[in-house]
């Protein structure tokens, strides 16, 4: 039944499914740490941004606030 529903699910449907996964605190934004998870996990741990996650961030971040909201993920 999982896959089922996950197959009927649109790209928005799936994108908004994952930001909620990562931001853990629930405050409809990633913070800097859940930002490096996310990349960590989409990577396989291995990050496309070696280490340097604030510069990685602050190129989402195009409100300049210091989090990523789901309109900037998306």
């Amino acid at each position: 039944m999982c896959l089922v529903t996950y197959c009927l699910y649109t790209k928005e449907d799936i994108l908004q499914f994952m930001f909620n996964i990562f931001d853990y605190d629930n405050s409809g934004a990633l913070d800097d740490k859940e930002f490096a998870e996310l990349c960590q996990a989409v990577n396989c741990s291995e990050p496309m941004f070696a280490g340097n996650f604030a510069a990685a961030l602050s190129q989402f971040d195009t409100i300049a606030d210091g989090v990523i909201d789901f309109k900037e993920f998306r």
